[in-house]
């Protein structure tokens, strides 16, 4: 294991399915429960009302795949049998089976052979989840949920360029203890890749987390290196400046819309119009979108050109508050 928590908590039905356990109705409370509420209705309904084929069901399940229905018989003759206060609970368990194991087992299995490679025995599998709680392996995979603990994120941090009494480095960890959890998670994430720590904390880290002084203007933001745990912050004037810039980066909706440069003379790190997040690494700019990445010119186009207007616009801001000033004109 590389010991980098992926933020993912498993369902439980996905677990089950890993520990070759069945899969009851109670399991999928969770994970649909718009059809746990469904099948505890058709359960609790009066036989004979259901008898009456009132809700008009078969041993089908309909599937919407791109926008078009089609029609999956749970059993042989499904269609031809409809559902009745006799056969409800089989009809239940067959559209469970169907809709979290059957519908999935080809995915499931390429989960479950990761798991063994892990393992490095397939034979362990199913002890290993057989013996293991869904919450306990949740914290294994997805790290701890628990609230972040300032002084813990402190003492593991390190500084280059900066010593631990300079007044930026207060005003930053002022501003950190002052952030929401969610805020202080992005700003984790946006320092390290990081957003859910191990079950032992900022201990459990690969390294260190290191804080370099930057030399871009102050009217930059901080830029950071994820790969090396290393935020690099400008010298910023006062405290509200950098809480500004801090406060820019922590917000919900631009923890994916970022514009990342290598240097400095890229423009460091810039707000993207879109939630698209681009990454420049050497002469690859990379788009990702819904977990997906590829290489795109589109990306690249639409990053050059909000550059541009970026640019534009600071030109003309500069340029017409230098007509304004009546000294410059003086």
């Amino acid at each position: 294991m590389h010991k980098v928590q992926v933020g993912v908590v498993l369902d439980r039905a996905f677990f089950l399915q890993l520990a070759g356990e069945i899969v009851t109705l109670e399991d999928i409370k969770d994970a649909d429960p718009f059809l746990y509420m469904s099948c505890k209705k058709i359960l609790e309904m009066d036989a004979e009302l259901l008898d009456s084929d009132v809700l008009g069901l078969t041993f089908v399940r309909e599937i919407e795949e791109l926008g078009t229905q089609r029609a999956v018989e749970l059993c042989d003759g499904g269609k031809d049998i409809v559902v009745n206060s006799k056969n409800r609970e089989e009809y239940i368990k067959l559209l469970i089976q169907h809709r979290f194991v059957k519908s999935v087992s080809e995915q499931v299995s390429y989960f479950a052979r990761g798991f063994s490679e892990i393992l490095s025995n397939t034979k362990y599998l199913k002890f290993f989840f057989n013996n293991l709680d869904l919450e306990d392996f949740d914290r294994m995979v997805g790290g701890s949920n628990s609230i972040i603990n300032v002084r813990e994120w402190k003492s593991h941090t390190e500084y280059n360029g900066y010593k631990v009494k300079d007044r930026q480095i207060c005003w930053f960890w002022k501003i950190v203890e002052g952030m929401t959890e969610e805020q202080q998670r992005v700003l984790l994430f946006f320092w390290t890749s990081v957003k859910y720590l191990p079950v032992d904390g900022f201990g459990g880290l690969a390294s260190k987390l290191y804080i370099y002084k930057s030399s871009d203007s102050h009217d930059r933001l901080p830029t950071s290196h994820t790969c090396f745990y290393r935020l690099c912050l400008p010298q910023y004037p006062s405290i509200s400046v950098m809480r500004d810039r801090l406060q820019f980066i922590t917000q919900e909706h631009n923890q994916e819309s970022y514009v990342l440069g290598r240097s400095s003379s890229s423009g460091g790190l810039l707000p993207c119009p879109s939630r698209t997040c681009f990454l420049v690494r050497g002469s690859l700019l990379v788009e990702l979108v819904e977990g997906r990445t590829r290489g795109t010119r589109k990306a690249m186009r639409q990053a050059w050109i909000y550059f541009t207007c970026r640019r534009k616009n600071d030109r003309k801001k500069k340029s017409s508050e230098a007509s304004s000033d009546p000294e410059a004109e003086a």
